[in-house]
């Protein structure tokens, strides 16, 4: 049987990540490939090391995709274009619907635009194109 169309679909996103000193002294978040991080996992020394943020997304309906294109639209000289960092930050907002994060003092921190807007540009990137990748056919699996 055929899955319907308007069945809402979650998608879970685990992202692994540590932490680097920078030449100032600062700590900078480092996205891990999710081989390294299991490697990581496995070490007794490295273990501690490794963080994981479990997010879930959803797939964006017809209505907010036009919502979200014709409020990144801006007006140029030429006519109007998208405003592909305006569009990419809305689609971030629309389709992040849970995660797991804590602050320093391990309370949940709430979703929230500004939250998302606090985190690590490094972090945010790797979590979209995670979500790009696992709602996106490949050249074979677009084949009938």
């Amino acid at each position: 049987m055929v899955q319907s169309l308007l069945v809402d679909n979650e998608i879970q996103i685990n992202l692994y990540y540590t932490f680097k000193a920078t030449k100032s002294g600062q700590n900078k978040a480092v996205v891990l490939k999710d081989e390294k991080a299991k490697e990581m996992m496995e070490s007794e020394d490295d273990k501690e090391e490794v963080g994981m943020v479990e997010t879930t997304w959803k797939v964006m309906s017809w209505k907010e995709q036009n919502d979200i294109t014709k409020g990144s639209t801006i007006q140029t000289m030429e006519g109007q274009e998208i405003d592909w960092m305006s569009f990419r930050d809305k689609r971030l907002k629309t389709c992040l619907i849970g995660w797991n994060l804590k602050d320093k003092d391990e309370k949940p921190v709430i979703l929230t635009h500004e939250a998302i807007d606090s985190l690590p540009s490094d972090i945010v990137n790797a979590l979209l194109i995670k979500f790009d990748e696992l709602t996106s056919l490949t050249g074979d699996e677009e084949k009938n």
